[in-house]
């Protein structure tokens, strides 16, 4: 059996952009619409900074469990596999998603250098979750 080829970390940086921009812009707009003026713009507090964390749990891991990509993913193709290439669940999901923090910390450097350092492409998410984003087509290379 072929495997699908492991991707390129220029479609992976781009689809991240991608996720990251739709993620921040609903935030941004749910920030506006619910939160308070404050003399610093606006914000939410209590209560109301409860849905941006399970927005998050929604469109990362939920979205990635079932259907094996985020919109950013889906849009260039790409799809979150267990490192031996069988599809993903939410529990694998999960575990690439909340080392993000550690991922994209300095701009995505971390990254960025734990994808280039690996033979299998990896951000330090997915060594933890034992998951690959390979390409969702086939490729002529």
């Amino acid at each position: 059996m072929k495997h699908k080829p492991l991707a390129k970390t220029s479609k992976r940086i781009f689809a991240t952009l991608i996720d990251y921009g739709v993620f921040f812009a609903i935030i941004w707009v749910y920030i506006m619409y619910f939160g308070e003026e404050t003399v610093d713009g606006y914000e939410v507090s209590g209560f109301m900074t409860l849905p941006i964390p399970i927005f998050w749990f929604f469109y990362f891991v939920i979205v990635e469990g079932f259907w094996q990509a985020t919109l950013g993913h889906q849009l260039f193709y790409l799809q979150v596999r267990q490192d031996n290439y069988n599809e993903i669940d939410i529990g694998h999901s999960f575990k690439r998603r909340i080392l993000d923090i550690i991922d994209f910390m300095f701009f995505g450097i971390p990254a960025f250098i734990s994808i280039r350092s690996n033979d299998k492409n990896q951000r330090i998410g997915d060594m933890y979750a034992k998951t690959i984003v390979v390409n969702g087509e086939y490729e002529d290379e």
